[in-house]
């Protein structure tokens, strides 16, 4: 793997899982002695990671982490809704056996998380499981897409696990999820899998008014 690549992997992972949150100075010196490379890796993987979304790029100024709008994330929201809804739809429709294996596996793997309202470890269980419902939508350009979105949106989402009974409502609506793909139900798949990317008014209040206060810039 070329060394940019090698970069953008590693910062695009610490960005996405909240490690460098947003509004992180991504200092081009500092990250030529952390990862032992020179300028020109380094300035190739911070485009990569601007042509993402998830870098800002600012002229003589160090590029900071991204960070969103409460219109980006309201907006975000939306999108996501809709294009998680069809990929339930299409996931009843089209996933084979081993798509609904995969989808039980993973879903069965995360109960000592959510019993445990283990917020780190049921996030990295919640993105195996989209992971494979998108695979198992058998549509490429959808789930480059969603995949996009929740790289772009993941450090935000992360926060979410964080609220009272959210793990375990989560793990129930994936439960939901898995149960009207089995039943291979285009319908019901769509409607389970858009409740449980939607929020409700009052929570998404809550939520937006929490990253308004810990990491949103001003629009």
């Amino acid at each position: 793997m070329r060394s940019a690549d090698r970069l953008r992997e590693a910062l695009e992972r610490e960005i996405v899982t909240g490690e460098l949150p947003p509004g992180s100075r991504l200092d081009e010196p500092m990250l030529v002695r952390r990862f032992g490379v020179s300028r020109t890796p380094v300035r190739e993987a911070l485009n990569q990671l601007s042509a993402m979304g998830l870098v800002e790029m600012r002229p003589a100024r160090s590029p900071i982490v991204a960070s969103l709008t409460v219109q980006d994330l309201l907006d975000a929201f939306e999108v996501m809704t809709e294009l998680e809804g069809l990929c339930g739809r299409l996931a009843a429709r089209r996933a084979t056996d081993a798509d609904r294996a995969a989808l039980v596996r993973l879903h069965d793997s995360a109960a000592g998380a959510a019993a445990a309202n283990a917020a780190d470890s049921y996030y990295e269980a919640d993105a195996a499981f989209h992971e494979a419902l998108y695979g198992a939508a058998h549509n490429r350009i959808l789930e480059s897409q969603l995949r996009t979105l929740r790289r772009r949106f993941g450090p935000y989402r992360r926060k979410h696990f964080g609220w009272r009974g959210r793990i375990g409502q989560s793990y129930q609506e994936h439960a939901n999820i898995v149960a009207a793909i089995q039943a291979g139900d285009p319908e019901a798949a769509e409607a389970v899998v858009r409740a449980h990317v939607t929020m409700n008014g009052d929570v998404l209040a809550d939520f937006l008014r929490g990253l308004t206060e810990a990491v949103c810039e001003p629009g």
